[in-house]
């Protein structure tokens, strides 16, 4: 990535190299706290991180900062790099922008010129031939200035391409450190460039990713590994399949992540990391999965995700592919299933099909672990492949050869062998060599020793090798050659099937939505303008996965509620922007899968998935927030929260009645169990309950609905979950009588207070035994276990 951020303004350019992509970030206005960068530098997750020496210097340090954290390698590269002319010409050379096909009546033309001009010496016509073979420089850069117009404004955005400029750069200087066939900028593979519109997706922190599970990325079992799995996670979790094929060991399993295709998968990481804000494209996501949910539709739905489990064999599952989808009911107006096939060229696909299979052997392929070519297509190739597969009894023959000229000894140990890159090589063993025993002709030369032979060149070995010692590599030649051809003829249609493939991993992924919401109950969402959160009987995704029972809650939110202003839901009840869950204490856990669920129910809903819920009506929401950024009035946003604080609700501080917050609390029940309590027909304790100020009793046990409640909870029943982990009963009442008095702001009635007689003497001790323990020198324990030294600071030795 090369970023460059000037005055507030910040432009950026990266490359991924596994899909061949150039990325640009328009320039754009920052924060104060550099959100926008420090984003795009958790979703991209670049390896190399490039910045102008004149970019501000708060920008740096943010930058440096944050990539600390991950293993990037951040370098300040000289201003002259960054400049915005030099970016745009660099632009102007990508393949991608400056190279347009030719027309027909274009290569006709060009083809009569090239013939006439081949018999002129005129310099006018020498230029017009290398213009028709090369191109005409200046219409190539007019071209790659009309086609960068449809990506980015080169006059309105010099931070953005001053950043590619420089972005391009380096990966020129990356290809020529490792390719001795340079061909600069002309030879960087770059497929595609794409503009960040960051005004179409929702913006989430990594903090959020992480904390609500999107991914979770788990290390490996062994401390030596640097390699992660993934986890328990939205994304999915990899794990064995229950009956791994042999080339499918490693199978993604779990939440979402159904996907058949390694484009498919990636495609499902980026949507998960940019929700789209596109109302219509999601709703098209939406109707898509709806339509492989028929359960008319079910089938085919499934013989079509198969098929792109295939998809390596373009020719073959393509077609099947497009086949089913004429038994789908209802798919006419899905519009990824019209793109499929519109951008399909069924004829032009079994062409590239029969001429792969018709060049390509398939098996021998697998065999050797790299491209063979089949018999019947080049005689010299078929020619060669004879030999060489018959190069064993020549080996034999030879080494017989050579045995009749040499002593009894050798000969018996004597063998004859080819390696593709060494040619003929005498072999004997080492032992007997170094021994002595074997005496080996003058005219032997030794060429290498390993810990079981010796290898020599010998004249017989030496005139092999001029005659056929290269035949491997011959054989590897002729089938690149042959094989690169095939490429070229398939090129022609390089653009079709580019584009056909990154519709089939959509597919792949809406298939995987239905999959999932097949396997978990999930609902279509109602995706509506209004900025609001209505979730009736939701439940947290992950967490429905590990419990035995999970207890659904509703939700009901809208953004932009402050004191003079209201909203009504579905139901006519009164929504506010925030959620104030107050209580009881060790709600913990049902917070963490009440609140989480519903930012991952939103990013389904986003992504075009169905949700874990009865029903869900949501509007589009743009991005997580960040700590201090909580803004008022119209601009509120939709705030979840929780607290034990109930002392601020009051109305000198927080008055609840006036407060534009919805508060609720986690219902409980507290079973009491004493001896005055009734007792019902099977002689059962009577359960008394009451979700605020419960009953209070000696025998209680509090149970945990996991029910959302509305309403504020005046009592975090602290002192009750501190009485059942085993607290002291005279510990636990003072606790509760100065918590009183810290909510009722008189906290300076302790100092009035005057301990008693034993009170001070057990002071005394403890703090006896504080300056014990204190003075302890953990290396010297006089003899004793770490247990009686113990026991002897705290005064009990004698007590065992």
């Amino acid at each position: 990535m090369a970023i460059f951020c000037s005055h507030g303004r910040v432009g950026a350019a990266y490359f991924d190299p596994s899909n061949f992509v150039l990325y640009l970030l328009e320039d754009t206005q920052e924060s104060l706290h550099y959100d926008l960068t420090i984003m795009l530098l958790e979703q991209a997750s670049p390896d190399i991180v490039l910045t102008s020496s004149k970019s501000d210097d708060d920008f740096i340090d943010t930058a440096r900062n944050h990539l600390e954290t991950t293993s990037a390698t951040f370098q300040i590269r000289p201003y002259k790099e960054f400049s915005a002319t030099k970016g745009k010409n660099r632009l102007f050379s990508l393949n991608r922008l400056a190279e347009l096909p030719l027309d027909h009546m274009s290569l006709e033309d060009s083809s009569s010129v090239t013939a006439s001009a081949s018999l002129s010496r005129n310099p006018y016509d020498f230029m017009r031939k290398r213009r028709d073979e090369t191109g005409d420089p200046t219409m190539k850069r007019w071209n790659a200035s009309i086609r960068l117009s449809n990506f980015a404004s080169t006059e309105n955005a010099p931070l953005c391409i001053s950043s590619a400029g420089a972005l391009i750069d380096h990966l020129v200087r990356e290809q020529a450190m490792g390719d001795f066939d340079d061909e600069g900028i002309q030879g960087l593979e770059i497929r595609d460039i794409e503009i960040l519109t960051l005004n179409e997706i929702m913006h989430i922190n990594a903090d959020a990713l992480i904390s609500l599970q999107v991914f979770e990325n788990e290390n490996h079992a062994s401390v030596h590994s640097e390699k992660f799995k993934e986890g328990l996670s939205l994304y999915g979790e990899r794990r064995l399949a229950q009956q791994p094929s042999v080339n499918d060991h490693m199978q993604p399993l779990g939440t979402l992540n159904y996907t058949k295709t390694a484009l498919g998968r990636t495609l499902l990481y980026s949507w998960l990391l940019r929700p789209s804000l596109s109302l219509p494209v999601i709703r098209s996501r939406h109707e898509a999965v709806a339509c492989f949910l028929k359960p008319e539709n079910l089938i085919p739905a499934s013989a079509m995700h198969n098929h792109l489990k295939g998809i390596k064999n373009l020719s073959f599952h393509i077609v099947m592919l497009c086949d089913t989808l004429t038994e789908l009911h209802g798919a006419t107006e899905i519009d990824v299933l019209k793109r499929l096939l519109a951008a399909v060229d069924i004829p032009a696909v079994k062409e590239v099909g029969i001429q792969v299979n018709d060049v390509i052997d398939w098996e021998e392929s697998n065999l050797a672990e790299r491209i063979c070519v089949r018999p019947g297509i080049d005689e010299e190739l078929d020619n060669k492949k004879h030999l060489y597969h018959g190069i064993d009894s020549i080996l034999s023959n030879v080494a017989h050869r050579i045995s009749g000229h040499v002593p009894a000894n050798l000969a018996a140990t004597l063998n004859v062998i080819y390696f593709p890159q060494l040619g003929f090589l005498v072999c004997i063993p080492s032992l007997e060599w170094e021994a002595g025993v074997i005496p080996v002709p003058d005219d032997w030369t030794l060429q290498f020793s390993s810990d079981a032979h010796v290898y020599f060149k010998s004249p017989e070995m030496q005139d092999m090798d001029a005659h056929i010692g290269d035949i491997h590599s011959a054989i590897v030649d002729i089938e690149l050659e042959i094989v690169q051809k095939l490429l070229e003829e398939v090129q022609v249609h390089g653009k079709m099937i580019g584009t056909v493939c990154d519709i089939c991993a959509e597919l792949d992924c809406l298939l995987s939505f239905a999959e999932a919401t097949k396997n978990h109950d999930y609902r279509e969402p109602d995706m509506v303008d209004d900025n609001i959160i209505e979730i009736i009987a939701g439940r947290h995704p992950l967490q429905e996965q590990v419990v035995d029972v999970f207890v659904p809650n509703d939700t009901r939110l809208a953004g932009g509620v402050g004191i003079d202003s209201s909203c009504q839901g579905e139901d006519g009840i009164e929504l506010s922007s925030i959620l104030l869950c107050t209580g009881a204490n060790a709600c913990g856990k049902v917070m963490r899968a009440q609140f989480p669920g519903v930012a991952l129910i939103q990013i389904m809903a986003q992504i075009g998935c169905f949700v874990p819920a009865e029903h869900a009506r949501l509007g589009l929401v743009d991005k997580s927030m960040f700590i201090g950024q909580i803004y008022v009035g119209s601009d509120c946003p939709i705030v979840l929260a929780a607290t034990h604080f109930h002392e601020v609700f009051t109305e000198q501080l927080l008055n609840p009645r006036c407060a534009p917050i919805t508060f609720c609390h986690m219902q409980v029940i507290f079973c009491v169990n004493e001896e005055n309590d009734s007792e019902d027909d099977t002689g059962g304790s009577v359960i008394s309950s009451q979700l605020n100020g419960i009953k209070t009793g000696s025998g209680e046990k509090i149970t945990y609905l996991y029910k959302v409640a509305e309403g504020m909870s005046l009592d975090s029943h602290a002192g009750k979950c501190a009485a059942l982990c085993g607290l002291p009963h005279r510990i636990v009442q003072r606790a509760g009588y100065v918590s009183n008095l810290i909510s009722q702001h008189e906290i300076n009635k302790l100092l009035d207070e005057v301990m008693n007689e034993k009170e001070k003497e057990e002071l005394k001790a403890a703090e006896e035994i504080c300056r014990r323990f204190l003075a302890w020198q953990l290396d010297e324990r006089d003899g004793k276990s770490v247990k009686d030294k113990l026991a002897e600071i705290l005064g009990k030795e004698d007590n065992n």
